[in-house]
């Protein structure tokens, strides 16, 4: 099974898939779709009309965030002539896909079969403009609303891994072990670079 996770930034679109790969059978190794491209807007980011350069490419990507607009214009050039092609090595040996921002993207994944179920992770305030995020709630199979507790938003995503019959069966476990002070996404990739 191969799940995409949508929606704007800071919703907890990358908390939600490393929770799932946590306490299911979903395979996730904390890297969204902006690290693969990492290297192809690191190049494209040192020319007009950027004319920013990093040290590295990693470094690049750690600072995605002050350049959002700037990210999205390059990922999307590279995947206008073929999003199954860019995005596939994304999901290579993962079963959740965080970070799809164009509905035409999303259109071919969902022609080419390659993913099973669309979730649309939502929080309130926090919103991008259709400039940036084109795939609404309307895109996805299901919403869920990320509205409340780090707690509330997991016992969400454990019910839809049980509804789908993926949930491990020590989750509940895991669950409730994992600290509150959640270390960041960046940490997280980091980590999972260092080791």
């Amino acid at each position: 099974m191969k799940i995409a996770l949508c929606g704007p930034g800071e919703c907890g679109k990358d908390d939600g898939a490393l929770f799932l790969a946590r306490v299911s059978s979903l395979r996730f190794e904390s890297i969204n779709t902006s690290w693969f491209a990492r290297h192809i807007v690191c190049a494209a980011l040192a020319r007009a009309p950027y004319f920013l350069t990093y040290d590295n490419a990693d470094v690049c990507w750690e600072d995605r965030r002050n350049h959002r607009k700037a990210w999205f214009d390059i990922m999307d050039s590279a995947a206008k002539s073929d999003p199954v092609g860019f995005f596939l090595p994304c999901i290579d040996g993962q079963d959740i896909l965080v970070g799809m921002r164009r509905r035409r993207d999303c259109d071919a994944l969902k022609r080419a079969g390659i993913i099973d179920h669309w979730i649309y992770i939502d929080r309130p305030g926090k919103s991008e403009s259709q400039d940036s995020l084109e795939i609404t709630p309307a895109d996805c199979d299901r919403t869920i609303l990320n509205d409340g507790s780090l707690d509330e938003y997991h016992d969400k995503l454990a019910a839809l891994a049980a509804e789908w019959q993926i949930l491990r069966q020590d989750a509940a476990v895991l669950h409730r072990e994992v600290p509150h002070a959640e270390p960041s996404f960046e940490d997280a990739s980091r980590d999972a670079r260092c080791s």
